[in-house]
């Protein structure tokens, strides 16, 4: 993939998840691989998905993002889920554009379950 395309590529992520991260800073990232924390049941998971995959926002680490994408794809809502799925295998590649792209599924997932984040 050329330079310019990866470019344009980093820009049109940053122009789809400007509007869904918060004034605050994102939480640091985990320094393992597992999933660091219990997933919440029901519509909660939903949430929990999409405030993950956000603390990550524009961080294409692997092993952030792997986290982050288990509990994506444990939500209820079968949108936020199936993204959360992507972005886990994009992880699993440490492919950085797949990344960026799943990331972006993620929120426009979220974005059609709740609005305008932060979610």
């Amino acid at each position: 993939m050329s330079r310019t395309r990866h470019m344009l590529v980093a820009v049109a992520l940053v122009a789809a998840l400007a509007g869904c991260g918060s004034d605050e800073p994102a939480a640091s990232a985990p320094t393992s691989a597992a999933p660091t924390s219990a997933v919440p049941s029901g519509a909660d998971s939903n949430r929990a998905g999409c405030q993950a995959v956000q603390a990550v926002d524009l961080d294409f680490d692997p092993v952030a993002n792997a986290d982050a994408a288990f509990k994506a794809a444990q939500a209820t809502d079968p949108g936020i889920a199936g993204a959360g799925e992507e972005l886990a295998e994009a992880a699993r590649n440490a492919d950085n554009v797949a990344i960026g792209y799943a990331q972006i599924a993620v929120a426009r997932a979220c974005r059609a379950k709740f609005g305008d984040g932060p979610w």
